[in-house]
């Protein structure tokens, strides 16, 4: 894709983001056709945006979920800082015109785990988280119709989150079998 086009696309989902105005879908020109453009495109749009990351989340993990978007795979997006809220929150359900529902386990890491060539090992993850908490994940997206939409537009706008609720720690989570 284009430079120009993948510009055109960040600056429609930017709008769509900050002023809460749904698109019907991004135009042919600036639509993401793979995953890669689309994680370009959602890397830039969190730099168009300028708000700070609060965590990711994992998108399309179930067979079921897959099969209705049509994905080979589950998919991450940005959750942004402004947009976690801990447990009792009343949000206005017109700011969430998807209202999607679901619900989660939260981890909140106590190191970090930065890019690199290898994969993290299940060892090095499990030993860089600091905390389990259940929490909810109001699903969201800046389309009209997100599954008219395709997989890759839906990553672009960072995996379709909307907000997450976290409830508390879960003490001991560890020795939960």
């Amino acid at each position: 894709m284009k430079r120009e086009h993948m510009s055109e696309a960040v600056l429609r989902l930017a709008d769509a983001w900050q002023i809460g105005n749904l698109l019907p879908e991004l135009p042919v020109y600036c639509r993401p056709r793979t995953s890669a453009e689309a994680y370009r495109i959602q890397d830039l749009l969190a730099e168009e945006l300028g708000v700070p990351v609060g965590g990711w989340k994992i998108g399309c993990t179930s067979a079921a979920a897959r099969k209705i978007l049509k994905s080979r795979g589950p998919f991450a997006g940005r959750i942004f800082a402004p947009r976690i809220f801990e447990s009792g929150v009343t949000l206005p359900g017109s700011a969430y015109p998807m209202r999607g529902l679901e619900g989660e386990f939260a981890f909140r890491l106590k190191k970090a785990l930065p890019p690199r060539r290898r994969a993290y090992t299940l060892r090095e993850v499990t030993d860089a988280v600091g905390s389990l908490h259940p929490a909810i994940e109001i699903v969201d997206s800046r389309f009209t119709d997100w599954l008219k939409v395709g997989v890759p537009s839906l990553i672009a706008d960072q995996g379709c989150n909307g907000a997450l609720v976290l409830g508390p720690a879960v003490p001991r989570w560890r020795q939960i079998k």
